[in-house]
């Protein structure tokens, strides 16, 4: 069976998997061995918070298998780049949109929100051609967070040669992210600008639906 792995890079909040393997996934994961979902699964803990799916289309991803399959392709120190910290993961096909949550250690008090901010104006910085939609503080369940929206053109190299094929894709990016008890917890969506209608109802309510454990 054919294999589809996400390359994400949390350092540049980055999906460097063509849109139309996107859509392949789906299909060719759902049988065989290589099946990357969890498809009975409901609901996960990160870091102290319960995070839900927020309905059907969304699928969460056996992270592990994921990452056990990405090793058998690439270096060490790519794969723990990838997914170092990555504790869940749910993809909507119907979208092509995807939800990564990470949780990075952290040692002392946690960071204030003024410093969170920092990091996200940083972070979209670091993205040639990114343009912020809003930023700003918001609540994760009783916590305080801060959250960036923005958008950002992705190359297509493979692309480029296809006559009438666009070189790059506009995508919609979120990020919030919580200080917990040592963790930093991230939640970072993703989905080609043209399809966020259909994906944001679905994120604003995974986010709505966080809870403490």
């Amino acid at each position: 069976m054919r294999r589809f792995i996400f390359h994400w890079s949390f350092s540049t909040g980055h999906l460097s998997l063509t849109l139309l393997a996107i859509v392949a996934l789906l299909g060719a994961a759902l049988a065989g061995e290589d099946d990357i979902y969890l498809g009975g699964c409901e609901a996960v803990t990160v870091a102290g918070l319960k995070v839900a799916r927020p309905d059907k289309e969304w699928v969460f991803i056996d992270v592990a298998k994921q990452r056990a399959l990405a090793a058998k392709e690439k270096p060490a120190g790519e794969v723990e780049a990838e997914y170092g910290g990555l504790e869940a993961r749910l993809y909507d096909a119907t979208a092509r949109a995807l939800i990564s949550i990470h949780a990075q250690r952290q040692e002392g008090e946690a960071p204030p929100a003024a410093k969170l901010e920092a990091g996200l104006r940083s972070h979209v910085a670091s993205r040639k051609g990114a343009e912020i939609v809003q930023l700003g503080r918001t609540p994760l369940w009783k916590h305080e967070a801060v959250r960036v929206d923005y958008l950002c053109a992705v190359d297509r190299p493979a692309q480029r040669d296809v006559p009438g094929a666009a070189a790059s894709v506009v995508y919609f990016y979120s990020r919030l992210d919580c200080a917990r008890p040592g963790a930093l917890v991230t939640f970072f969506f993703e989905v080609p600008k043209d399809r966020l209608a259909k994906a944001r109802p679905g994120w604003e309510k995974l986010l709505k639906g966080v809870k403490d454990e």
